[in-house]
């Protein structure tokens, strides 16, 4: 039985995510709370094997993907460089969607313009729903389902917009209202697959394995 994993969140808390600002392609850092909540993670990464990396290459997920890293204890040091850098993928199809002339403003003020939220409708100067589903799409055919069809565990770091839009290239949501799916910072969802067909999906909240004791969980074809 060939098993796969693909296991995903949204980064940490930044200073737009704090002051419920539009954030989209600006490449804000992570506040000291962001910081710790990409820590945390480090205590879910730890109990699974995992074999391959990619992240948004802005910093908010990349750092976050780093921290959770760093704090598993040692457990992923096969995935670094000889330099001692992490063997992270960068993908621009990974960054979150292009808002247009709204980057930086506060929610507020796009709720005071008439713009319908819908799967198609887009800001100006900015994507669409669906376009970045289509870019996602693409990346998670072309790359990401051939290494979980190979039995592999694959560890990725986004946000916002595209955890929705893996959450409906995987069926657990709809297309059409994603834009109504809550997600929050640094909290994994790990997908299970047998034979590259998706079987289950939960949520890995970081508080509740604190205190667990690892024992490192790998696909059952692995040895």
């Amino acid at each position: 039985m060939t098993t796969g994993r693909l296991i995903f969140m949204r980064h940490g808390e930044t200073q737009y995510n704090a002051e419920e600002r539009m954030t989209g392609r600006a490449d804000i850092p992570l506040t000291s709370k962001g910081e710790e909540q990409g820590r945390a993670v480090g205590a879910v990464v730890k109990h699974f094997e995992i074999d391959v990396l990619y992240a948004s290459p802005l910093q908010r997920a990349f750092n976050t993907m780093v921290l959770a890293l760093e704090s598993a204890g040692g457990a992923h040091n096969h995935l670094k460089n000889a330099d001692g850098t992490w063997n992270i993928n960068q993908r621009d199809s990974l960054k979150e969607k292009d808002v247009g002339i709204y980057t930086g403003s506060h929610k507020s003020e796009l709720a005071k313009t008439n713009h319908v939220q819908t799967y198609d409708n887009k800001l100006p100067e900015g994507e669409s729903n669906r376009e970045v589903v289509e870019r996602v799409l693409d990346l998670y055919e072309n790359e990401i389902l051939p290494l979980i069809k190979e039995g592999k565990t694959v560890f990725l770091s986004c946000h916002a917009v595209v955890m929705r839009a893996l959450l409906v290239v995987i069926g657990d949501i709809a297309a059409e209202t994603m834009h109504e799916h809550k997600v929050p910072n640094a909290t994994p969802i790990m997908a299970e697959y047998k034979h590259g067909q998706k079987l289950s999906s939960r949520v890995l909240d970081p508080a509740s394995f604190k205190n667990k004791a690892v024992v490192v969980k790998r696909p059952a074809n692995k040895k």
